[in-house]
This record gives C-alpha cells, sequence and structure tokens, in this order.
C-alpha cells in the first residue's frame, strides 16, 4: 500500500508541474477578455467565458502531455550533435527552471522534485557526498 501512494504523490506532482507550465497566447485570449465595466457600453468586450476556456484548455494539453510524454518532468531540449555535457547541462537547466523554490516552496522540496525526475541523480550525488 505504501507504494500505491507514492505512485500517488508522484503523479500529483507530474499533474502540477504540468499545470504551472501550461500557458496560453495573450493574443487568443486579449479578444476575449473584457475591457471594462461600465454600464451600457457600447463597445464589444468579448466573452470572458471563451478567454477562460482557452486558459482551461491549455491546462488540459499540458497535463495530457506530461501523462503521455513527460515534457514537463522529463524534457528532451538536446539537439542530435550536443555533446552528453551539453545534453545534461540543458536538461538540468530546464528542470531548475521548472523546479525552483517560489514553484516548490523549499529548496528541499524542489530537490526532491528533481530528483524524483531524475532518479539516477541519486547515486551519482551519493558518491560526491561521500567523499
Amino acid at each position: 500500500m505504501g507504494s500505491e501512494r507514492e505512485i500517488s504523490e508522484a503523479l500529483r506532482r507530474r499533474i502540477r508541474a504540468a499545470a504551472h507550465a501550461a500557458s496560453v497566447n495573450r493574443f487568443e485570449v486579449e479578444f476575449d477578455w473584457p475591457e471594462c465595466h461600465k454600464p451600457r457600453c457600447p463597445h464589444e468586450h468579448g466573452e470572458p467565458e471563451r478567454a477562460l476556456g482557452l486558459m482551461q484548455q491549455a491546462v488540459i494539453e499540458s497535463i495530457e502531455n506530461e501523462l503521455r510524454f513527460e515534457t514537463v518532468t522529463r524534457p528532451d531540449r538536446s539537439c542530435d550533435d550536443d555533446s552528453p555535457e551539453d545534453t545534461a547541462m540543458y536538461t538540468l537547466a530546464s528542470l531548475l527552471n521548472t523546479y525552483n523554490v517560489h514553484h516548490a516552496g523549499t529548496f528541499v522540496k524542489a530537490a526532491r522534485l528533481l530528483l524524483d525526475a531524475y532518479p539516477a541523480l541519486v547515486p551519482a550525488l551519493a558518491s560526491i557526498g561521500g567523499n
């Protein structure tokens, strides 16, 4: 039963990360966002429901992409001609951007999210800490 909870917690973190990574095109939302609240205003102000629908759809798509391809927690930032060091650097930079302290709350929580995303870091960091 403990492993079910761990899987559930990891999945919840992935879903939250995907929701935070969602973005919408400002140009698309701009025309549906109301500009003023004056009574009997003669101008067209769009439909806030449509603007919120665009935002909801962006969150849904981001979560679906995370669950299918792990686009947020395991980003692929490398090119074919990158060295292994460059690939590691770009991947780590992307993870640091995703799991920064402002989103995670503390340095420890951010570090745990990084280790959850890349468990292979555990033995590498353990060997550094042991010396």
